[in-house]
């Protein structure tokens, strides 16, 4: 089997939002991976 299909987590990303003049500070989890299935998902938080 392939390391691409093994590995249940494949990339991970995060972003940051920052606006001071409207107070904002936000952060945005991004994370694909394969499920038990098989099945790529994307996973946000």
């Amino acid at each position: 089997m392939h390391d691409e299909l093994r590995s249940p987590i494949k990339h991970h990303l995060v972003l940051h939002r920052i606006d001071p003049r409207q107070g904002i500070q936000r952060f945005y989890s991004l994370l694909i991976e394969r499920d038990l299935f098989g099945i790529v998902r994307l996973v946000r938080n």
